[in-house]
């Protein structure tokens, strides 16, 4: 039904790994790679059949009794292992910041704009930014200078008011 519709489904997201991780992804998570793995290989599959080019991984929660490196670096072993499936069918990874919640490590332009940075001298070159101007506005990034210093990092742009995350230009 999407595709008869005529309404493209550009962006697609990963599991989001359930109420033990507040359904913010498993990307950085220990002890999930399988289920990741899983969770890539049926959202390309999905993607594939509408045509989607641009996945967000989900990157997940700060686990307690699990220190944020190990978390970073168990999201650049999945997503190293991953991205090259979504290379070849000309996709790309975009993590975002999110507001609301605990624990979540990407809050801010700068925190994605780091671990981006991170994952892309690792060697997971196909990633960026999803730019949901709503939750960098409502997290305290400056949305212009943002934009302006890391076009270059944006995969896709997802519009929507601070606050009220209605239509732009109703908060």
């Amino acid at each position: 039904q999407v595709s008869a519709s005529g309404m493209p489904v550009v962006a697609l997201n990963f599991y989001g790994g359930g109420e033990r991780v507040e359904h913010r992804g498993i990307a950085s998570v220990p002890g999930e790679e399988r289920r990741f793995y899983e969770s890539a290989s049926r959202a390309l599959d999905l993607g594939t059949r509408l045509g989607t080019k641009i996945y967000n991984p989900m990157f997940g929660i700060r686990i307690s009794g699990t220190s944020a490196s190990h978390q970073l670096e168990t999201a650049v072993a999945n997503l190293q292992l991953v991205e090259p499936m979504f290379a070849r069918e000309g996709a790309v990874l975009a993590l975002e910041a999110l507001s609301g919640g605990r624990g979540f490590p990407l809050r801010t332009g700068d925190d994605v704009v780091g671990v981006v940075g991170h994952l892309r001298t690792h060697g997971v070159t196909g990633i960026g930014i999803v730019a949901d101007l709503y939750h960098l506005s409502v997290n305290g990034t400056d949305v212009g200078r943002f934009l302006r210093e890391n076009v270059d990092l944006v995969a896709h742009l997802q519009l929507a008011d601070a606050p009220g995350r209605s239509a732009p230009g109703t908060g």
